[in-house]
């Protein structure tokens, strides 16, 4: 059906029953630049995408009932810029899992994520945007950071997060905002000297935590939600 619509730049699918969806599915639609799955069950079958999907931008997987994210085909063959993973089963992000090196925005939230190898994110030298919201993580580390050194915004709210400290980071030379409101065990915040590694860094938005010394910031301004819940 979609021969029908060779020049189709955006497609969604939504709410549908896609078993199973073969990787030449996108063969007929060339021109496609954005291409999103919500809430829908399907079955991906392995095949040659090698002469398809080059101009695909925007990647969207919402519940998509894909049993695994093809990261392999995404980095093969898509020059991806923006990916949003979300409501997906992903637990642990093994090394190189997302070496997509165009990848400017990235998005994987609600997916239960917990395990994060260092060397999960290498590659992404123009990643200047990380979003891992509302999932199960509990530390982050320089090393799985240190390769995105473009990085402006790094959202980590709703995790499980028990500190944040300037050892965590490596030289951030771009990084504006952190975000850990949500994260209701936190214990210990110590950035100091954080300006070193990150000097553009504007503000750290911060869950209010009883107990929590805040008097370390680095000269970095926080921004306390009295509002969470």
């Amino acid at each position: 059906m979609l021969k029908l619509f060779p020049n189709v730049e955006i497609l969604e699918i939504r709410n549908s029953n896609l078993t199973p969806i073969h990787d030449s599915f996108f063969l007929s639609i060339p021109k496609l630049k954005k291409f999103s799955i919500f809430d829908s069950f399907t079955v991906r079958k392995d095949e040659d995408i090698s002469a398809c999907c080059k101009n695909v931008e925007v990647l969207e997987l919402v519940n998509s009932g894909l049993a695994a994210v093809p990261w392999e085909k995404i980095e093969a063959h898509w020059p991806i810029k923006r990916l949003l993973v979300s409501q997906q089963h992903i637990p642990h992000l093994e090394g190189s899992s997302i070496n997509v090196g165009g990848l400017q925005d990235l998005t994987i939230e609600k997916s239960n994520l917990e395990h994060i190898d260092n060397d999960a994110f290498e590659g992404l030298v123009h990643l200047e945007s990380l979003n891992l919201q509302s999932n199960k993580i509990k530390k982050i580390t320089k090393e799985m950071l240190a390769p995105m050194i473009k990085l402006k915004v790094l959202n980590l709210r709703n995790n499980l997060l028990e500190k944040l400290t300037t050892d965590q980071f490596p030289s951030l030379p771009n990084l504006e905002i952190i975000d850990i409101r949500g994260n209701k065990n936190i214990k210990e915040i110590d950035l100091t000297g954080i300006k070193q590694l990150a000097p553009q860094l504007k503000e750290i938005r911060i869950p209010l935590v009883v107990g929590v010394e805040l008097g370390k910031s680095g000269g970095v301004k926080l921004v306390i939600d009295f509002f969470e819940h």
